[in-house]
């Protein structure tokens, strides 16, 4: 549940990072590659709402005037420490706020739902958007909705175009994956498609072009975030499960630009892990990449 915008492919702006000029909307809708669609009724309201609001307060603004002010010799660190503390309690908040709305949302529309089944699901969703991510996930499904929700909250608060990146996934994943395959409340296939929809609502958010020459000749459209498949985990032994394979087999099957992916060969992978992975490379999409941890941890230690 959730997406950036108002619907699949839409994205805000960002004033308070650096505010588009008028000049930098109808660039975007009128350069040849990856167009945005911006209506001319928004762009009215930015230019007489939105850029007077932010003019000299945007943080690029900000910080370009603090740096130039910055004393290096007697400005203490200790004050500005609790206030990151405070602001990150406050986000911590937020995340929360907005995983109830959406459970507010699928309770209204479970109330005028006729169909039993989607009713049904309307109400499992409300159920876990209640549970995540305000406490620890209990299941599959849960752990995949809160990493949603604190995944969509990074990159709304700030336009992330530096690699949001879901880390070792499968490894996160799987304590709950085999819970529940043991419990005989998850199937197989069930946990397949959960993490096919994670995919696709990766694959579903765009970023704005930034300001400037950069949204004339940007061609970038959707955020970058890479999964790592594999690899070791952190007591040192192999990190390749089931789960593992289900998104070499997701990958395989629906040929979507992001989430990237990168699958890490150790002298722990066994060699069924790597053939799936070279079975999926040799579509030549140009993914999975491929890495070697016992290189870059002995060169991390």
């Amino acid at each position: 549940m959730g997406e950036r915008g108002p619907a699949p492919k839409s994205v805000p702006t960002f004033p308070e990072l650096t505010c588009h000029s008028v000049d930098d909307f109808h660039v975007l809708n009128s350069r040849e590659q990856q167009r945005y669609a911006i209506s001319q009724e928004d762009i009215d309201i930015y230019e007489r709402e939105v850029i007077p609001s932010w003019k000299g307060r945007t943080m690029r603004e900000r910080i370009f005037g603090h740096i130039q002010q910055l004393d290096f010799l007697n400005e203490p660190e200790a004050a500005e420490k609790p206030e990151e503390l405070k602001a990150m309690d406050i986000s911590c908040d937020a995340a929360i706020v907005f995983a109830e709305r959406h459970a507010g949302l699928a309770d209204k529309m479970a109330v005028d739902e006729t169909n039993a089944d989607r009713k049904n699901e309307l109400k499992k969703i409300a159920k876990v958007c209640r549970r995540v991510p305000a406490n620890a996930p209990r299941n599959f499904r849960e752990a995949i909705q809160m990493y949603w929700f604190v995944h969509l909250g990074t990159i709304t608060e700030l336009n992330g175009w530096d690699a949001m990146n879901t880390g070792h996934f499968d490894q996160h994943l799987t304590p709950f994956y085999e819970n529940e395959i043991a419990a005989g409340t998850l199937t197989r296939e069930e946990a397949k498609e959960l993490i096919s929809c994670f995919w696709i609502k990766v694959n579903n958010h765009p970023a704005p072009s930034k300001v400037g020459i950069t949204a004339c000749e940007s061609g970038t459209y959707n955020d970058f975030t890479i999964t790592n498949i594999g690899g070791v985990k952190p007591d040192g032994t192999g990190g390749v499960s089931e789960v593992s394979f289900l998104m070499l087999e997701i990958i395989e099957e629906l040929h979507i630009l992001q989430p990237g992916n990168s699958v890490h060969i150790s002298r722990f992978t066994p060699d069924r892990f790597l053939k799936a992975a070279c079975k999926v490379i040799r579509q030549g999409h140009g993914y999975p990449s491929v890495f070697n941890p016992d290189v870059y941890i002995r060169e991390m230690a």
